[in-house]
């Protein structure tokens, strides 16, 4: 859990750096995406007029499986631009544990990718078009199934 002492704030700025459990994300794993490392933040917390602000970053790694070439990988997950503002804190402590998990969530990709140029499977042979070129396509023959459309008068 992430607490902020507020009375300890009241005298100084705080800079905090930690780790917690992969299950802090509550995320289950699936065949696509295992969380193995602990979720590592720094936050900078300062009073604001009569709030607390919080920035900093959060990060973790996950073993994923490229959506395009099956290959599995290792990526770092980051969000170097955390930014929340509580208003009106009067409670001694203030818990923004659920507050990082979203803002950690929500860097976590819907589509894993092993490179942004990552070419995949041929849909024919399945080869991997990173490593080689197929003839799938060079050997194509015959209308495209599309061409029906094409042809139509409207």
């Amino acid at each position: 859990m992430i607490k902020i002492d507020v009375l300890q704030l009241e005298r100084q700025e705080l800079d905090i750096a930690g780790t917690e459990s992969v299950t802090f994300l509550e995320m289950e794993d699936t065949e696509l995406m295992q969380l193995k490392d602990n979720v590592s933040y720094q936050l900078h917390v300062s009073l604001v007029n009569s709030g607390v602000l919080v920035a900093g970053s959060v990060k973790t790694a996950i073993h994923c499986v490229c959506g395009r070439c099956v290959k599995e990988f290792t990526q770092t997950v980051e969000n170097s631009s955390i930014c929340r503002y509580y208003e009106d804190v009067t409670a001694p402590e203030l818990d923004i544990t659920e507050d990082i998990r979203e803002e950690m969530l929500i860097s976590i990709p819907i589509n894993y990718l092993c490179s942004e140029n990552c070419k995949g499977l041929c849909p024919q042979c399945g080869i991997d078009l990173n490593k080689k070129k197929c003839k799938c396509h060079e050997e194509k023959t015959g209308s495209d199934v599309w061409t029906a459309l094409d042809d139509l008068k409207l």
